[in-house]
């Protein structure tokens, strides 16, 4: 049975909050950068802004930062339930100088991920064991964003791919498909098909962060088309072995 973790619907609430995470800083810090001693009316220079210009700015900055801090806060729920499905433990994060900031590392696929959680987040982590910040298994091994994201990619496409590839959901196993079936040449066209979409998808992404999403769910789709045909040769083989006589 796959891991609920990797259904397409969470990995789609997963790269939402990263948008929207991203689109909020970008208009916030738009916000907070108010002209200074120009009038939109005649053009002056030396003209501060009116009192309805100031509150109309606060007003959008203030809500703003509302969006921003529902988006940090449903990313952190979605980080609590991918901590309940892999190995985690969360410690204090020694690179922020604001009290109550901690680091969430799980393993997922064998290799590190890591988020930073804001203190007022912390209610939702405490089903992961705790640990002090020089404990083994709370070190960085030095992995960017952009190779976090695209490991999951991989990690997620492949067991997705796998999972259809057994004839199963992620969700429900299926009855138990022979191996000779597994691999059907439609099924091998869909996932190839699926890979090909991922890598133009890459060419067509506007942030780092989204060209290796991308390239990691092809590359990770490809493994598991290798993997199925791998298995479906042996399986053939395996078939037309000839039975030793009694």
């Amino acid at each position: 049975m796959t891991e609920p973790a990797t259904d397409p619907e969470l990995r789609s609430q997963l790269a939402d909050v990263i948008a929207a995470l991203g689109k909020a800083e970008t208009e916030l810090a738009a916000l907070r950068q108010v002209a200074r001693g120009y009038c939109p009316h005649c053009g002056r220079g030396d003209a501060a802004p009116t009192v309805e210009d100031w509150e109309q700015q606060r007003d959008r900055a203030n809500r703003a930062e509302e969006e921003r801090d529902g988006a940090y806060r449903e990313r952190a729920q979605l980080l609590g339930l991918l901590a309940a499905l892999h190995p985690s433990v969360i410690a204090p994060a020694p690179d922020v100088d604001e009290s109550g900031w901690q680091i969430l590392y799980l393993r997922i696929g064998g290799r590190q991920a890591s988020w930073h959680i804001a203190a007022r987040d912390a209610d939702l982590y405490t089903h992961v064991e705790h640990v002090p910040a020089d404990d083994r298994r709370a070190q960085w091994d030095g992995h960017t964003t952009e190779e976090k994201y695209a490991h999951i990619g991989q990690f997620a496409t492949r067991l997705y791919a796998e999972a259809r590839g057994r004839g199963e959901t992620l969700l429900m196993p299926a009855e138990p498909v022979p191996a000779a079936t597994q691999a059907t040449p439609d099924r091998l066209a869909l996932i190839r098909a699926a890979a090909d979409r991922a890598d133009h998808a890459a060419t067509q992404a506007d942030t780092d962060t989204a060209r290796a999403v991308h390239h990691g769910w092809a590359a990770g789709l490809r493994e598991a088309l290798r993997l199925l045909h791998t298995e479906a040769t042996q399986a053939t083989d395996h078939q037309e072995q000839p039975t030793r006589p009694a």
